[in-house]
């Protein structure tokens, strides 16, 4: 898939709407919702799963620094609420 194309097939990822047993959400809402549960934080494969993206991307964009991370040691964690924030900032 071209640049182009798969910028405009993102930007209108979050108006898709999703059809869940307590009504119709966005997939951002519907990740949200999800992420508002978690009072721990995430790893990478849950965050993965969430996002429908592999594991692989999760730690090349900590590397790369676009994607906020806490780094304990050697292990990366993710806080919900930090996640949250950056999907809706990247979603306006």
């Amino acid at each position: 898939m071209r640049g182009g194309a798969k910028k405009k097939l993102t930007a209108l990822l979050p108006e898709l709407p999703v059809l869940t047993g307590n009504g119709v959400y966005t997939p951002l809402q519907s990740i949200h919702m999800q992420l508002s549960k978690y009072k721990r934080l995430l790893t990478p494969a849950e965050l993965a799963d969430m996002l429908a993206i592999s594991v692989k991307t999760i730690y090349a964009r900590v590397k790369a620094g676009t994607i906020p991370a806490v780094h304990l040691g050697a292990s990366i964690r993710f806080d919900p609420a930090v996640i949250a924030y950056w999907l809706q900032q990247r979603a306006a």
